[in-house]
């Protein structure tokens, strides 16, 4: 009975507030691959991934007064991420691959977010955005790796390992928004500008065999991050997205 009255309350409450209720989703995806060559030959970089990456993250935010918005944020993602190493093999005159590095990850995350407007020309205006949020991985890392055996014939010996992440945020990043008509507005998010913490979490575990359940911690890292715009290899400057208030 609780349940029900708090959820038509909470009804009640997204109906007196319709004209400032906001929802907004992004949708994106990136594929990597590169070509590097050792004196003219096709050769490999272990260092640079091949794969790709999609990622779908919808917003619900409410306004209040015009200018502060608050809301949450959700997002759900999955890569499929490979690093390749290779040797020249003087016999053969030509690269081989000794190993593949194969990480497949599903990921979900949830935030809050609030929002200020600080200055408004017309239909654009500035605003500043403040984003906490959390996120958990669950995946699997596969070494692949591949040598000759006495007999001379070539041998893989696969390995694999559970992975599981995590990924706590904090980011401070300023946002112009132009409205095209009174429900639907664009936001740019000038991420060169942007103050951001982060805290990742990367847990391997160990081999599952006749000897193991796979469940002991194989290893365990911690990274912490804190950056004044965005880092210098990254080619994000901007970010674009689209939201409509009912």
């Amino acid at each position: 009975m609780k349940k029900t009255s708090a959820l038509l309350l909470l009804l009640c409450l997204f109906a007196v507030a319709k004209a400032q209720l906001s929802v907004s989703t992004n949708l994106s995806y990136n594929n990597s691959n590169y070509s590097y060559s050792e004196k003219g030959q096709a050769a490999f970089d272990r260092t640079l991934p091949q794969g790709f990456s999609l990622a779908f993250a919808p917003r619900l935010g409410y306004t209040f007064a015009n200018h502060l918005t608050l809301g949450i944020d959700l997002g759900f993602g999955y890569s499929d991420i490979a690093h390749t190493d290779g040797f020249y093999n003087p016999n053969t005159m030509e690269w081989e691959q000794s190993e593949l590095q194969q990480e497949v990850v599903l990921d979900a995350n949830a935030g809050l977010f609030v929002r200020k407007r600080l200055f408004a020309w017309g239909s654009l205006s500035l605003h500043a955005e403040g984003v906490i949020g959390y996120g958990m991985g669950f995946g699997t890392h596969t070494l692949t790796q591949y040598a000759y055996n006495s007999w001379g014939f070539l041998d893989q010996v696969v390995t694999s390992h559970k992975v599981r992440t995590g990924r706590f945020a904090l980011q401070l990043v300023p946002v112009f928004n132009y409205a095209f008509s009174r429900h639907f507005s664009m936001d740019a998010y000038l991420d060169f500008a942007s103050l951001v913490f982060t805290s990742e979490t990367r847990t391997l575990f160990g081999e599952k065999s006749e000897l193991s359940d796979g469940s002991q911690v194989y290893s365990h890292t911690v990274t912490n991050d804190f950056d004044i715009g965005v880092r210098s290899l990254t080619t994000r400057l901007l970010t674009l997205g689209f939201s409509y208030t009912f």
